[in-house]
């Protein structure tokens, strides 16, 4: 497949976005399926103890020990972070300081290799993307997806698939932690708005916190709105060959620490190596060494099919060859396999309930080609 997407002073970077997006159907740009560094937990276990909190009580029931907290190689799940933060909870309350003292805490050295390329992207558009391509690999359970206009660009994060009972403690640390570290990647805030859906009461001092110009609450979504035209200004620490390096190790990183499950990832694995043209049941079975029949009711076991795996996979790099990579609907179906334009857009409307250039208007604010 050719995945030489642009031409360019910026080639190598929307080369390396494509060829990370054949792995957006397995990562689906969410912490839920990725193991996670240390950093975010140990943050937290050093709030919680100036509050008073032992080591063994915020890592109760996880499984982890203290000495783990410093060891670099040591990775946790989604469920240890959630049994934490429960943890604290429990012990100090439910009220907004300690996640956001967790928040504050968070910065460019925390992340690693990942700030590393946001720092030395070309300009705000390319690092708004990087941080859009691999928010797995930081410590948010924030969903990212960016809405830009011609005026105003939003930056919306859902929150809605975090537990609900630790759901305003991980919406409180995550918009902290990206108050924090924007404005050390992109410069200080300008003209920027953000809207919480929280009472400003349960905001603690969030609001005075953050370097933005306004704060609405009870407002339905997360949401920062910003200037579009600071998407095209450049950054001061712009380097090409350490964005490249940077963002390959930001991949193989992701990658190592995708969590897989059963035999449906693997036959995702094996629909994403061809999605021009995708193998059939029976050849997947064939490289699996069982029989179709075998396949399909292991498929069945763990609650889905190969038609709906093949649905996933396309839909969700559709999403991302549209709005990350900007290619255009007749190109996005000649990727992944349709004989006929309009055989893609339909199979779009039924994934999303819009056509396909209804995404894509929205996200780049301008005609179809």
């Amino acid at each position: 497949m050719d995945w030489n997407v642009s031409n360019g002073p910026n080639t190598w970077y929307f080369q390396t976005m494509a060829d990370g997006a054949r792995d957006a159907a397995l990562s689906a740009e969410t912490p839920w399926q990725v193991r996670r560094g240390m950093f975010a937990t140990r943050l937290t276990v050093e709030v919680a103890g100036e509050h008073g909190m032992t080591v063994a009580d915020c890592l109760a029931g996880t499984g982890l020990v203290g000495d783990q907290l410093h060891d670099p190689t040591t990775l946790v799940d989604v469920a240890q972070e959630l049994t934490v933060a429960r943890n604290l909870q429990r012990h100090l309350g439910h009220g907004p300081e300690v996640p956001l003292a967790i928040g504050l805490r968070v910065n460019l050295g925390n992340l690693g290799i990942l700030g590393f390329a946001f720092l030395s992207s070309p300009t705000v558009r390319d690092a708004v993307r990087v941080m859009l391509r691999y928010a797995a690999l930081t410590p948010t359970f924030l969903s990212l997806t960016l809405e830009e206009g011609p005026d105003w660009t939003v930056l919306r994060a859902d929150h809605r698939e975090i537990p609900a009972d630790v759901r305003e403690f991980f919406l409180l640390r995550d918009v902290a932690a990206m108050g924090t570290v924007v404005p050390r990647v992109l410069g200080q805030f300008r003209s920027v708005r953000l809207e919480l859906p929280i009472a400003p009461a349960r905001a603690g001092s969030l609001a005075d916190a953050l370097p933005v110009e306004g704060v609405t609450f009870d407002s339905p979504t997360v949401a920062v709105s910003f200037p579009s035209t600071l998407l095209n200004e450049p950054l001061p620490n712009a380097d090409d060959d350490a964005a490249r390096m940077s963002l390959q190790q930001c991949q193989d990183l992701l990658e190592q620490r995708l969590i897989r499950h059963g035999i449906d990832e693997q036959v995702r694995a094996t629909i994403l190596r061809d999605l021009a043209g995708p193998p059939s049941m029976i050849a997947i079975a064939d490289e699996l060494h069982v029989a179709p029949r075998t396949l399909h009711r292991r498929l069945k076991l763990e609650g889905t099919t190969f038609r709906a795996l093949l649905d996933e996979v396309r839909e969700t790099l559709a999403v991302e060859l549209l709005t990350n990579v900007g290619l255009s609907v007749e190109e996005v179906a000649l990727r992944l396999g349709y004989a006929e334009t309009a055989n893609f857009t339909h199979a779009f409307k039924r994934w999303r309930g819009q056509p396909p250039s209804a995404l894509r208007q929205r996200q780049f604010k301008r005609p179809m080609p």
